[in-house]
């Protein structure tokens, strides 16, 4: 499988990218991706899989996480960011986020840089692989 074509198709969207994932899985029907959501601790509508489905609306960070780990792949492959729907070892941007983490400040943090343009986004994705190498904390907003 070509990791950016499935079945032929180039999947520059969110929503198309879950539909075919799940159909690659053998997952027939939005009711069967939903149930497998649950089984990771998700609860989610058939409503709100269908507007994510059909680019309607984002999804949550928590929804996010639980359609990368169902579906086998990473958030940046789901947020068009990455064209490996399978996790590469040498692409540095993956996002892997912790399922600890306060999901209200993740949201928000998904919210905005993903109304960011992709040269601002590179911007951000520097700064942080430059915060990350030099292991000091910074303090932002203080």
């Amino acid at each position: 499988m070509n990791a950016h074509h499935i079945e032929g198709v180039l999947l520059g969207s969110l929503g198309k990218r879950v539909r075919v994932l799940r159909e690659n899985m053998g997952l027939k029907t939005q009711s069967d991706l939903i149930l497998k959501m649950e089984l990771v601790g998700c609860s989610v509508s058939k409503s709100t899989i269908s507007a994510i489905e059909n680019d309607n609306v984002k999804p949550s960070v928590e929804v996010l996480m639980a359609l990368a780990e169902v579906l086998g792949t990473t958030t940046d492959y789901l947020l068009v960011r990455s064209h490996f729907a399978i996790p590469q070892e040498s692409e540095p941007n993956t996002l892997y986020i912790d399922p600890n983490a306060d999901t209200d400040v993740l949201q928000r943090m998904v919210d905005a840089f993903s109304s960011l343009s992709r040269a601002d986004q590179e911007m951000i994705i520097g700064i942080t692989q430059r915060l990350r190498e030099t292991e000091k904390p910074m303090v932002i907003g203080r």
